[in-house]
């Protein structure tokens, strides 16, 4: 007979490990973390890391996996008294930023092109399909796919050059440059109420 597995257990350490390898990229970056840092790190064996994740890269993927999950969770709830429009997006897009800043090493993977071009487009991927929505859905303009591209593009641009140090700006100037850019480039030339509606929300939490 198989033995039963416990799935709170499971969960538990799963996410031991996960908590290890986040906080190990934080400090080192992947690429000079091993698989054996983790064990340690998780104070776990070799082949129960193994059993979770069956190389590296799976790891990584299950990292940003629960880091965007996160990300979600903790939109929803600074979101949760608004009203679907603009100043839920721009206080969803604040979540993001700041998560993005808090962990830079694993946002400058998600970023990044090269080995990590499937990673980026999968994670990407979902907050363009999740921005076309909402533009088809809040504005008349015919070109939603090329907004939705454009201000994504823009936010990984400006994140990158904050993270590799070429522009010097914390979480909340990022977020406010993008949404003036994204605004004005939509035509909604007044942006100051969004943002600062956007603002006195955040401001409130």
């Amino acid at each position: 007979m198989a033995r039963r597995v416990d799935p709170q257990l499971h969960a538990m350490r799963r996410n031991q490990i996960l908590d290890a390898a986040l906080a190990l990229i934080d400090e080192r970056g992947f690429e000079h973390m091993t698989m054996q840092d983790v064990v340690v790190e998780a104070a776990t064996s070799i082949g129960n890391l193994y059993h979770y994740f069956p190389n590296k890269d799976a790891l990584l993927e299950a990292v940003v996996q629960r880091l965007m999950e996160s990300v979600k969770c903790q939109a929803d709830q600074v979101t949760r008294e608004l009203e679907p429009g603009w100043v839920h997006l721009s206080c969803s897009i604040y979540v993001l930023v700041e998560a993005m800043l808090a962990h830079r090493e694993l946002a400058r993977l998600i970023l990044a092109g090269g080995p990590y071009a499937a990673l980026r487009e999968r994670t990407l991927g979902i907050y363009r399909a999740g921005l076309r929505t909402f533009f088809n859905n809040n504005t008349q303009l015919l070109d939603t796919d090329w907004l939705a591209v454009a201000m994504l593009g823009s936010f990984a641009l400006l994140l990158e050059a904050v993270i590799d140090g070429s522009l010097n700006g914390d979480g909340f100037r990022v977020w406010r440059f993008l949404m003036q850019w994204s605004l004005r480039a939509m035509r909604i030339v007044d942006c100051e109420p969004i943002l600062s509606a956007s603002e006195h929300h955040l401001n409130s939490l």
